[in-house]
């Protein structure tokens, strides 16, 4: 789980180079600079309402009819 979010993090507060990694290490941002960077990501981690929620697909599978178990 600790590294998805530092990739989640990596991701919405990237360094551009080395020395702003290390910056970024030793004055981590705010409280409200992490808040604007991850606010783009917030609708791809819906986990409740309508439609597809986090990590599911938002296309139906074209033969999932056809993949079924006759135990089903």
């Amino acid at each position: 789980m600790t590294e998805w979010l530092i990739g989640i993090l990596a991701a919405a507060w990237p360094a551009a180079d080395a020395v702003r990694w290390r910056r970024g290490w030793r004055e981590p941002p705010s409280p409200d600079g992490l808040a604007q960077a991850l606010a783009p990501l917030v609708p791809h981690f819906n986990g409740d309402g309508d439609g597809p929620l986090a990590f599911q697909d938002h296309d139906p599978l074209p033969d999932a009819e056809e993949k079924r178990s006759p135990s089903c």
